[in-house]
């Protein structure tokens, strides 16, 4: 079953920033990560959310791991701080659990 792992960051300065600089560097590590299956980074006023989803639980797990550490190394400029990390199974959350 496919599984949606969702990180939440509350951030100090440009949200729009980090969105593209996800969607530019962050995105092409996941799309050779077995198992991926799509990535998606939404901002707002002062958070942004990233979801992705995965084949499985342990790879959705592992990809909430290497996005923090991922934010950690390239955002201390800009105050990107973790707030909450999920992970569900996609049907759980509305994604259908075949795509």
């Amino acid at each position: 079953m496919h599984h949606v792992q969702t990180s939440v960051y509350r951030v100090t300065g440009d949200t729009d920033e980090v969105r593209q600089r996800a969607q530019a560097d962050l995105l092409p590590v996941f799309q050779q990560q077995e198992g991926f299956i799509e990535y998606d980074v939404t901002p707002a006023e002062t958070w942004v959310t990233s979801t992705s989803t995965w084949q499985s639980r342990e790879l959705a797990e592992a990809a909430g791991r290497q996005s923090a550490i991922w934010v950690r190394e390239n955002f201390s400029a800009l105050a990107v701080q973790l707030e909450e990390q999920s992970v569900a199974p996609a049907a759980a959350i509305g994604v259908p659990a075949v795509l």
